[in-house]
């Protein structure tokens, strides 16, 4: 199978890849904010579903991780895979059954377990985002950030129906990772934020005691969306960790 029809964006123009994966609802945008490191090139995509995507958004992490292998097999090089949220719950599928090719990790506020809200699985029933794009406005950003620029945000990056949501936080729901950690043997970078209350720092801190060649560190001052909130910190980081450990 073929991803013919993928949409990607790029930001830098190196040798190296780091191939970025979104979370549940967000876009390949979303990940262009933060800066590639010397030497490396971003390739973030749009999921099905999400962004200018026209197939229709998938219910499986597996489903969606099989996706990501067939991208990476037609890009035709190893990448380093990057995930935030859902995108790190795909970036472990995909480094559970796939790992030649793969060169490395960078998973963003996630864990191995991702329980969802049912108050928010029961707004992504509805037909109105209104409600979703609330509630995550409450819950998804650090304490400094402004309701105005939550909203500008939105409008510049857009929000997709709620079967989109409900797809993506279907998916997330049914993922558990917990007891396939140990097999990963690749590097990887673990980015949590103090402020995040979707997946809070001891999700981060269990994947950093499971996984054997993994890097924590602390995105300060920011909440679930650390590479929005804070991409220069976020791209500081990721610079320290493939200058030394990819």
């Amino acid at each position: 199978m073929k991803n013919t029809t993928a949409l990607y964006r790029t930001r830098g123009e190196g040798r190296k890849k780091i191939l970025c994966i979104h979370g549940t609802g967000c876009n390949s945008l979303h990940w262009l904010k933060v800066e590639p490191p010397e030497g490396w090139q971003i390739i973030a995509v749009d999921l099905p579903g999400h962004g200018l995507s026209k197939e229709d958004p998938l219910d499986s992490i597996d489903e969606y991780a099989t996706w990501v292998r067939n991208f990476i097999i037609d890009l035709g090089e190893r990448v380093l895979l990057a995930g935030h949220s859902m995108g790190g719950a795909i970036a472990q599928s995909v480094a559970n059954s796939y790992p030649d090719l793969l060169s490395g990790l960078v998973l963003a506020c996630t864990g191995a377990r991702l329980q969802v809200s049912p108050q928010l699985l029961d707004l992504c029933r509805g037909e109105d985002t209104t409600p979703i794009a609330r509630f995550l406005s409450k819950y998804a950003y650090g304490k400094n950030v402004s309701q105005a620029q939550i909203t500008q945000w939105q409008e510049e990056l857009g929000t997709p129906p709620p079967a989109v949501y409900l797809a993506g936080f279907t998916a997330c729901s049914n993922f558990d990772f917990r007891d396939k950690l140990a097999a990963i043997q690749l590097p990887t970078l673990i980015l949590y934020a103090a402020e995040d209350r979707m997946t809070p720092p001891d999700y981060a801190k269990h994947l950093h005691a499971q996984l054997p060649y993994s890097t924590l560190a602390e995105v300060k001052d920011s909440g679930h969306m650390a590479i929005l909130e804070q991409p220069g910190y976020v791209s500081e980081i990721l610079a320290e960790f493939c200058e030394d450990k990819i």
